[in-house]
């Protein structure tokens, strides 16, 4: 029993070595590849992401560059994600990269950035502390707008206060939004939507860098001048209510 044992032993060491080398051999002479196809399709404040799959890859790191401020967004096994992103007024389009996770220290470079070009851009953008904030108000808000060529319009948003969302009451929390042909003083058809207050809120989206938050129209509608319309002037409005004695008022 003796010589069995001594004779056994090394031959389990060579095994291990063995394996060790094995695994030493993958992570220094196979590198892991990143992800090639990297395709960005804009629609609305939605960015859909897809890429080719890597074999060997067990997840992927997905990272948004917006003027240089780079954000990685997704980390997971899927081969598509879809981003949520608001150009503000003066801001380049978003650009992203991705690369392939093998492991535990087994990454891949990141694939060169692809932008998402033509996707749609906010109107205005206020800081907060900008606007004189107010609750004792009834009936419709808004501003004008004008446009010389055909602007599709997929979301209205309204400024949202620090407060705003917060109120027990859900009929409270929410605004009606629409937009009105400002010659004929008709509502565009498809143009109203419900904006709520409340973050995470269903169909809304909140962009805290602009203090806005948005209501997505069920399908893009077309603003553009016409033979009455001339100058192509429309009012996108707020419906608002008096709250002045409410304890937790909407602004």
């Amino acid at each position: 029993m003796l010589d069995s044992f001594l004779l056994l032993t090394p031959l389990l060491v060579l095994a291990i070595i063995a394996l060790a080398g094995f695994i030493g051999c993958r992570y220094g002479f196979d590198p892991i590849q990143p992800p090639n196809g990297l395709k960005a399709d804009p629609h609305c404040i939605w960015i859909y992401l897809s890429w080719n799959k890597v074999n060997v890859a067990k997840t992927y790191d997905v990272v948004r560059n917006d003027d240089g401020n780079e954000q990685v967004i997704y980390q997971g096994p899927d081969t598509s994600f879809r981003d949520t992103f608001v150009v503000e007024v003066n801001h380049n389009y978003p650009a992203y990269k991705v690369r392939s996770v093998g492991g535990p220290n087994w990454l891949s470079g990141y694939s060169p950035l692809v932008t998402a070009a033509l996707m749609s851009r906010a109107m205005v953008s206020l800081p907060q502390g900008y606007l004189n904030l107010q609750y004792n108000y009834t009936g419709y808000i808004g501003m004008e707008i004008q446009t010389n060529e055909l602007l599709s319009v997929c979301a209205l948003g309204r400024f949202w206060a620090p407060g705003d969302g917060t109120n027990p009451d859900p009929n409270k929390t929410g605004h009606w939004m629409k937009i009105v042909d400002a010659v004929r003083g008709t509502d565009v058809d498809g143009s109203w939507v419900y904006v709520s207050t409340v973050p995470g809120a269903p169909h809304s989206f909140f962009d805290p860098s602009a203090s806005f938050v948005y209501g997505l129209l069920p399908q893009p509608i077309g603003l553009m001048k016409d033979d009455v319309n001339t100058e192509g002037r429309f009012y996108v409005v707020s419906q608002e209510r008096d709250l002045s004695g409410d304890p937790n008022p909407e602004r």
